[in-house]
């Protein structure tokens, strides 16, 4: 009997470490490929930090310099000096971050609406505001265009704060509507019963609950209006309205020499870089920091139709 148990358990151990051996490799495999990925992901980003600090000569050198040996730190010193930097800074600023606000606000009033309020054509309205997103936005782009046209808002951040502030868009109604159906009625019932309108419901009940899904709806909106290029491209035509995407396009263009040479016409495409990098900063660290919402308000919008 102490022969078979002392095998028994030589045989659970033997099976437990085969277990953890196989556990180990899937480990060990998974990290690599996570490895793989990172990597693959991050050389756009490295190779422009190395393109950044190049002289001209390495960057159209053959083979490739894959790393400067003399770093050329100074190419950074005209995007903020001869770019005009931080006026493209401000615009960029109005579009993005008004834009944002405006998208939670109205999206939010919306979508607590659709979630919670009684209405029979509620459904009928909701289904009608998400057959918007299969519409593609060129086919709306001349009415749109005219539109703000004759309100005389081209040339102006009008095209870019006026509609956030008046529904937010389709989608973000839709996220936030899925967040907003995973709070109980009670909650909202026990606040009518003591008294709180519906404006008081949502401020100091919806909103606090809310906010993984409504940083969510803003950082999307931010980065949106942060790299729109097509909008800027449509709606302005002064220099001194662009945004950095459209300024970038236009410092490309006049190192191509497409255009007449300016103040940035002497510049060469690590300067380019550079003045990519110095764009791309702020939403790489932005989204760096506040990650988890973008998961934390995904995962839960999408737990109740």
């Amino acid at each position: 009997m102490a022969a078979l148990r002392v095998e028994k358990s030589q045989k659970t151990w033997a099976d437990e470490t085969r277990s953890r051996l196989r556990i180990d490799l899937r480990t060990i495999l998974l990290y690599f490929l996570l490895t793989v990925i990172s990597c693959v992901t991050i050389m756009p980003l490295f190779w422009a930090l190395a393109t950044s600090l190049k002289t001209f000569k390495e960057v159209v050198a053959y083979p490739p310099v894959f790393w400067p040996p003399d770093p050329q730190w100074e190419n950074y010193v005209p995007v903020f000096k001869n770019w005009d930097f931080f006026i493209h800074l401000r615009n960029t600023i109005i579009i993005a971050f008004g834009g944002a606000v405006g998208c939670v606000c109205s999206a939010s009033l919306t979508a607590y609406a659709f979630a919670k309020l009684k209405s029979p054509v509620r459904d009928a309205l909701f289904l009608l505001v998400l057959s918007t997103i299969m519409l593609p936005g060129f086919v709306t782009l001349i009415p749109v265009y005219l539109t703000f046209y004759n309100l005389k808002l081209i040339n102006t951040f009008g095209p870019f704060l006026i509609p956030p502030w008046l529904g937010g868009g389709a989608w973000n109604i839709f996220l936030l509507r899925q967040f907003f159906k995973t709070i109980p009625d009670d909650l909202l019932d026990a606040a009518r019963v003591d008294g709180a309108s519906e404006l008081r419901i949502f401020a100091q009940v919806m909103i606090p609950l809310a906010s993984p899904a409504l940083a969510t709806i803003f950082l999307f909106s931010f980065m949106g209006g942060w790299n729109d290029f097509f909008g800027p491209y449509i709606y302005l035509s002064r220099r001194a309205m662009w945004p950095f995407a459209l300024a970038l396009h236009a410092l490309r263009a006049e190192i191509a020499g497409d255009l007449p040479p300016g103040v940035v016409g002497s510049m060469t495409q690590n300067i380019t870089m550079a003045a990519s990098l110095v764009i791309a900063l702020p939403i790489v660290v932005l989204f760096f920091f506040t990650q988890r919402y973008f998961v934390e308000g995904i995962t839960i919008t999408g737990m109740k139709g």
